[in-house]
């Protein structure tokens, strides 16, 4: 008992599963939060032309 006990919410790596759902949950939440960029204007006018 000399050990402290484990954070629950730390992250494991030693389970692909959760590193997996972490990973995912990443992607999510940086797509979310990441502003819109617009398309360059060249594509934009070559669009328009077609």
């Amino acid at each position: 008992m000399a050990e402290p006990a484990a954070v629950p919410f730390a992250p494991t790596d030693d389970d692909p599963a959760q590193r997996h759902r972490r990973d995912l949950l990443a992607a999510l939440l940086v797509e979310r939060f990441t502003p819109y960029q617009p398309p360059p204007a060249a594509d934009r006018s070559r669009k328009g032309a077609a």
